[in-house]
């Protein structure tokens, strides 16, 4: 029974197709694992890049309320010097040169 080639190489055949179902199996959970590895990177370029666009702009809108800011000071500076000047053109509006 053991020496009959017959039986030898349907076992061997049999090792054979055990070992290449093996591998196939093993091959299919690798590129299962990539694929999973590779749709999480995807997942994390596009959480980072949304982000880093959503504090672009908060950024933006900061800088935008700033110069809001500024340009209302500056309007406001022209005007008390505006009103100053008349004040003081006007001599404080004192009726006597006392008081001035």
């Amino acid at each position: 029974y053991a020496c009959d080639p017959r039986i030898k190489a349907f076992n061997e055949d049999r090792k054979k197709r055990k070992l290449e179902a093996k591998l196939a199996k093993q091959e299919a959970y690798r590129q299962e694992q990539e694929a999973l590895r590779l749709q999480k990177e995807e997942e994390e370029r596009i959480r980072k890049e949304e982000e880093e666009k959503r504090i672009q702009q908060e950024k933006e809108k900061a800088e935008a309320e700033k110069k809001e800011r500024q340009k209302q000071n500056k309007l406001l500076k022209g005007e008390r010097k505006k009103v100053r000047d008349f004040v003081k053109n006007n001599k404080y509006f004192c009726k006597n040169e006392d008081n001035v």
